[in-house]
């Protein structure tokens, strides 16, 4: 699936996206969504990955926001084989503001990979991240998160934190922030 969305000024919106598949079926869901906001909107953006165990799920999130718009994303994963998640969002006016959350509780041979990039490009952009991840018997998981801030995107206010709770010996877990 491919979705475009593009938000003119003063837009609000919300959105729901569940991918869920077939139990013992090997399959791959390849989804690209974008979203182009303009001035002073709201986007709440909600994402769970309900895939079934011998599915594999890429996804890619490109997030343009303009000045005073707010962008929070929320993104779970409990279901296919192997999970890609990229999210990046480019923070293009002054004062705008983005979240982004995520969970993954995985188990078996499950794998996810969640990279994300918070692009600040104008001044008083505030941005959160936080990612949790629960991996139990030979799950594993990537935390990629990058923060990128332009010379000009002075009082730049970002966090980020990336957390993990093994219940096995052999679950593993890798993160790796990044500030640029």
């Amino acid at each position: 699936p491919r979705l475009l969305v593009i938000a003119g000024d003063c837009a609000e919106f919300s959105r729901v996206e569940t991918c869920v598949g077939p139990e013992e079926t090997a399959y791959l869901t390849n989804a690209v969504t974008e979203i182009v906001a303009g001035a002073d909107c709201h986007i709440d953006h909600n994402k769970l990955n309900a895939e079934g165990r011998d599915g594999l799920h890429v996804a890619t999130m490109e997030v343009d926001i303009g000045k005073s718009t707010v962008f929070v994303d929320h993104n779970s994963t409990i279901g296919s084989r192997l999970t890609r998640n990229d999210l990046n969002v480019h923070l293009n006016g002054e004062r705008a503001d983005a979240t982004l959350s995520g969970v993954s509780i995985l188990t078996g041979k499950q794998h996810v990979d969640n990279h994300t990039l918070l692009d600040h490009q104008e001044p008083d952009c505030p941005s959160f991240e936080l990612y949790k991840h629960v991996l139990d018997d030979e799950a594993s998981g990537i935390f990629k998160g990058q923060i990128f801030v332009a010379q000009k995107a002075q009082r730049t206010d970002s966090k980020q934190s990336s957390r993990s709770l093994l219940l096995s010996d052999d679950a593993a877990m890798q993160s790796q922030p990044a500030l640029e």
